[in-house]
């Protein structure tokens, strides 16, 4: 009857710290974007030959928004043009996936496919370099700066 009793035990306590396993595991997705990577992001400015000028991108990160921009500037870099925006603006998560990694997901208010973009930071966190994920490939977009 003991050893009964000691099989049940160590198999219920296999069970919870199973459990407790996947629990943990699934906490590490939260929702909206990690409070390091809210604010304002620029590329450095790229020469264009038609229109003559320059272009860059600015990422804007809110807590439930990350909204990419194409920013148009004339010969003198004063802005022209703010191109139609893209990014994630519903069901936005977010998870870290190294020290200064974090893949950060959701989908635009009018389009139902997911977005994927990885992050990764450093230079003390005022630099940070973007992927995004199309199909089973990595797109780099570019590096932005604080």
């Amino acid at each position: 009857m003991k050893i009964g009793k000691l099989i049940l035990a160590g198999v219920t306590g296999v069970l919870l710290v199973g459990g407790l396993t996947t629990t943990a595991s699934a906490s590490s997705m939260k929702k909206g974007t990690p409070k390091v990577l809210r604010g304002t992001w620029y590329t450095k400015y790229h020469k264009m030959k038609q229109p003559k000028g320059y272009h860059r991108y600015q990422i804007r990160v809110k807590k439930h928004v990350a909204w990419m921009y194409d920013l148009i500037y004339n010969k003198h870099k004063k802005i022209t043009t703010n191109t139609a925006n893209f990014g994630i603006d519903k069901g936005l998560h977010y998870k870290k996936v190294t020290k200064n990694k974090y893949q950060v997901w959701g989908h635009a208010w009018n389009d139902t496919t997911t977005k994927h973009y990885t992050f990764t930071l450093s230079k003390h966190n005022k630099k940070v370099k973007v992927w995004q994920k199309t199909g089973h490939h990595n797109k780099y977009w570019d590096t932005f700066y604080k």
